[in-house]
C-alpha cells in the first residue's frame, strides 16, 4: 500500500506523548498509548525523532501490536533531522 505522509510535522503540545524510561520499563507508556488510541478512533500518525534511539523500537513494538501489523512505517528527513513516521488506524474500544 503506497500512501503519502505529510511533509510537515505538526508541533502542538496537546498532540505529544512523551514516555520516559520508567514508563517503558513498567508498561505504563504502553497502557497509556493504547488507552488514548482506543478513546480516539480513526487515523493516527505517530512521529518519533530518530535521535531518541530507545524510542524507535518502543513505538514500533506497541504500534505493531495495537495495529495487528497493519501500520505503515516511513523514515523521513524533515528540516535536516531523521524521523520515523508510523501511520495506522485505531478502532473504537
Amino acid at each position: 500500500m503506497d500512501r503519502q505522509l505529510p511533509n510537515r510535522i505538526p508541533h502542538p503540545a496537546r498532540d505529544r506523548i512523551a514516555v520516559g524510561a520508567g514508563g517503558v520499563e513498567t508498561g505504563a507508556g504502553d497502557a497509556l498509548a493504547k488507552t488514548i488510541w482506543a478513546m480516539h478512533p480513526g487515523q493516527w500518525l505517530v512521529r518519533v525523532y530518530e535521535g531518541n534511539v530507545p524510542a524507535i523500537p518502543f513505538w514500533r513494538k506497541i504500534i505493531s501490536r495495537y495495529a495487528n501489523d497493519r501500520q505503515i512505517e516511513e523514515r523521513r528527513i524533515v528540516n535536516g533531522k531523521a524521523w520515523s513516521f508510523f501511520q495506522f488506524k485505531s478502532d473504537a474500544a
